[in-house]
């Protein structure tokens, strides 16, 4: 797992911005959903069967013509959110990279997720023994009821997303006849594209500003101007933050001047500084690399000039410099240039 992905999944564990988001994003900010009604689920998806096998062995052995069959799926985030039967699973992804078969990932992880309620319901009547019939061939009675999952993807890329938004997008639909196409199923994603996130001042905690730094993080002008909008909150960041904002933001001078920033609470963290910091040096960088690249295109002009009049004129070094008025030590010198950097 990498530094992105740690960080994403500490940041989005948090019970407070879950609800925040969903607040958000399904509720359009309207608070429905309060921290305490989050909790922290195994994040491990996984399904055992026994299955019949193709073994030779005789029947009599013990578990002959049975074999395992296991699988797992590791998911970022699992919370139950809500109480009782009114609760819901939400399992959050996080993705910086594109995922071009998103759609079925997500609906593997989410079929899974009913199986494990299923068998565990089945688990619980055959110790209760409380079933018979259909219901006892089930493992389910019948009116039984599951918690619904909602799978949403995260994506903090760069790149605008050109995946799969749905499971037909990966189904030449065009290949079968309208009344198939209307039999096949589909399956939507629930993306949320964070740098291009219009809705993010709905959000309540820091995500707001996680997100509003992401959308102007390519535009150092405009993301001045957003932190000195919210220099408060921007003063008073946590920690995993500070974090997601500094790796997110593909920005080493954030993420190497870490404790620089700390408060004296040793718990909050003045961005707000880091980020002006960062802007400042990044001029001043782009300042020095505009110097240099116009020094290098007159060292180019230099050479390129001498090496033409000798070719031309069929004249020697000398000849040539004199003949431009520049110093063999400047062609030699601007040369020399040229060729470390072509190395």
């Amino acid at each position: 797992m990498g530094k992105e992905d740690v960080v994403t999944n500490e940041y989005m564990s948090s019970p407070a911005r879950v609800a925040d988001l969903l607040n958000g994003f399904v509720y359009h900010g309207e608070e429905r959903v309060r921290p305490n009604e989050v909790r922290d689920l195994r994040n491990v998806l996984s399904r055992w069967e026994l299955q019949n096998s193709h073994s030779r062995c005789s029947d009599k052995v013990a578990g002959a013509g049975k074999a395992d069959n296991v699988q797992t799926v590791t998911a970022d985030v699992v919370l139950e959110v809500g109480a009782g039967m009114q609760a819901m699973i939400v399992v959050l992804e996080d993705q910086t990279d594109i995922h071009y078969a998103m759609p079925v990932r997500i609906m593997n992880l989410e079929a899974m997720g009913y199986h494990k309620q299923w068998r565990q319901a089945a688990k619980k009547h055959r110790k209760r023994k409380d079933l018979s019939g259909a219901e006892y061939l089930s493992g389910f009675a019948k009116g039984e009821t599951m918690k619904p999952f909602l799978p949403i993807v995260l994506y903090f890329g760069k790149e605008e997303w050109n995946g799969p938004r749905c499971l037909k997008d990966m189904i030449n639909m065009e290949a079968y006849p309208q009344e198939i196409q209307e039999l096949i199923t589909d399956y939507p994603l629930h993306l949320i594209e964070v740098r291009k996130y219009e809705e993010y001042e709905e959000f309540r905690t820091d995500l707001r500003y996680v997100f509003g730094f992401l959308r102007n993080a390519e535009n150092k002008t405009e993301l001045g101007k957003y932190v000195d909008e919210n220099k408060d909150a921007f003063q008073n960041l946590d920690s995993d933050a500070f974090d997601i904002i500094s790796v997110m933001g593909h920005s080493r001078e954030l993420q190497g001047a870490r404790e620089n920033y700390q408060k004296e609470d040793g718990r909050k963290y003045n961005m707000c500084q880091a980020i002006k910091d960062m802007i400042a040096d990044g001029v001043q960088q782009g300042l020095e690399q505009g110097l240099e690249q116009g020094l290098y295109k007159q060292r180019q002009m230099l050479v390129n000039n001498v090496e033409n009049a000798m070719k031309n004129f069929h004249v020697d070094l000398d000849g040539a410099c004199k003949g431009l008025e520049v110093s063999v030590e400047e062609y030699n010198e601007a040369r020399k240039v040229l060729d470390e950097r072509n190395i």
